[in-house]
Order: C-alpha cells, then structure tokens, then sequence
C-alpha cells in the first residue's frame, strides 16, 4: 500500500531538507576555509582559528545527536553558528579588501 502525503507534510519534509543541506554546506564551507593553509586558514590569528575550529565541532555533535531536529529548529541553530563564524570571516574579507581598495584608488587611469 502506498502511503499519501500531503501537501503541507511535504513541503515541512522539503523545508527540513532545504534547512540542513544549508547548514551542513556553511559547516563543510567553514571548516575548509579553517583548514586551507593556504587561504584563510593560513592567515587567522590562531584564537580566530580555533573558535571556527570548535564552532564547527559543536555544530557537527549537534546534528548528530539530533538528527530529528525541524527545520527551526536547524535554521535557530544555523544562526547560532553563523554568528560566531561570520563576523571573524567577515572582518578578514573587509580587511583584505580595504587594503586592495587603496592601492586601486591610487590609479587614476583607466
């Protein structure tokens, strides 16, 4: 016998899936980003490393021990994570840009 889901069951099914490929993607995204030794990795500051570092780990435990979670529930705990990740990437970016900035605008032709 086939079973009927419906509408609304699937797209919570659909929602749940959307909310964990996401956050599993911002996990991976972060912590190669973490280990490239040539890239990010290799120019943190060892105290920003290691707050990706456990940041990532705790994000990896949570999923495991709840692989029931809801898709809020993954989206609240997405959030959590990305704010302790975003603003140490961010503030990298912003700082590798301002320098690159700076020695465009000394170029006035074009």
């Amino acid at each position: 016998m086939i079973s009927s889901i419906s509408a609304d069951e699937d797209a919570e099914v659909r929602k749940r899936v959307e909310a964990l490929n996401v956050f599993q993607n911002q996990i991976y995204a972060s912590e190669s980003s973490v280990n490239d030794q040539e890239g990010l990795g290799g120019k943190l500051s060892s105290s920003d490393k290691k707050t990706i570092q456990t940041a990532v780990k705790e994000a990896k435990e949570w999923l495991e021990s709840n692989p029931d979670a809801t898709a809020e529930d993954l989206e609240e705990r997405q959030g959590e994570f990305t704010s302790t990740v975003q603003p140490i990437i961010s503030s990298f970016y912003e700082g590798a840009a301002g320098g690159d900035q700076e020695s465009y605008g000394s170029h006035d032709e074009l």
